[in-house]
């Protein structure tokens, strides 16, 4: 999500559909929309190699919106 906190995942799990609907078809028709105007924005990815998984941890704490932390392996 474009303009949502950087630790918000879209999730479309039974329970949060089945507990949370108003918020799911809202979030869905958010990014369905997104989806058909061009508007609908991807993460960047931040790619640490294995051997810096704790640097990688320390980014994914302070991952900046719209990017994130992947840790490469091989």
């Amino acid at each position: 999500i474009a303009a949502g906190h950087r630790r918000e995942r879209v999730c479309s799990t039974p329970l949060y559909v089945a507990t949370q609907r108003n918020d799911y078809r809202r979030t869905l028709a958010s990014l369905l929309a997104q989806a058909a105007d061009g508007s609908l924005l991807v993460s960047e990815p931040v790619i640490h190699p294995l051997a810096e998984v704790w640097e990688a941890h320390r980014a994914a704490e302070e991952a900046a919106p719209g990017t994130k932390v992947v840790l490469a392996i091989g």
